[in-house]
């Protein structure tokens, strides 16, 4: 019995010591144990621990942006916050925040906004997520206002849909058809934008 006893924490010690020599290699972000910051000039640390350096000119802009896009003619970058639209011109690296603090252009959405972003081709005209509002909204970036809000609550198949909330949104110009996600009724909705149904 103590033979084997004997045995076994032989054994043991020598497993022990075999792991507590060898290396163990993990892989950690660069920014582990690094406070969150922003360097426009240099490396700046997101929360997650990753860096993030600028690859072009920098531009600050309204806090929280939920989505970017940029014209076809890549003239233009739109940025879409919280019921804030800001327009970013691509050639002088200028922006036009909307609605502007002073009140002189109005709102674009109003209440809410969320993600989706699409350009109508070869235009500076885009599609803007309405978020809980259950809306997308054409926007005309050279104008810097709102040209139309089309709903998506309402009866559809024998069914009535409310709180529809869009998330994401993509342009079909060969249907000229709006794709426009529903997070809300989990359901993706085509809008003709000939009818507006």
């Amino acid at each position: 019995m103590n033979r084997l006893l004997f045995s076994f924490l032989f054994i043991a010690i020598h497993i022990a010591s075999t792991y507590s020599q060898s290396k163990i290699t993990t892989l950690q972000v660069p920014g582990t144990g690094q406070y969150c910051k922003i360097d426009p000039a240099g490396a700046s640390v997101l929360p997650s621990g990753r860096y993030v350096t600028p690859a072009g000119k920098v531009s600050t802009i309204n806090r929280a942006p939920y989505g970017l896009a940029v014209s076809p003619d890549q003239q233009i970058a739109l940025v879409l916050h919280n019921e804030v639209v800001t327009v970013v011109d691509l050639r002088n690296n200028e922006h036009v925040r909307i609605p502007s603090y002073d009140g002189k252009i109005p709102p674009v959405v109003e209440g809410s906004s969320f993600m989706g972003i699409a350009f109508e081709p070869g235009s500076h005209r885009a599609w803007l997520s309405g978020g809980d509002k259950g809306t997308v909204v054409l926007f005309d970036a050279d104008k810097k206002q709102k040209l139309k809000a089309i709903s998506i609550d309402g009866l559809f198949g024998g069914k009535q849909y409310e709180d529809s909330y869009i998330s994401d949104i993509a342009f079909d110009g060969s249907r000229n058809q709006l794709l426009a996600l529903d997070r809300a009724n989990n359901r993706l909705v085509k809008i003709d934008l000939q009818t507006e149904k």
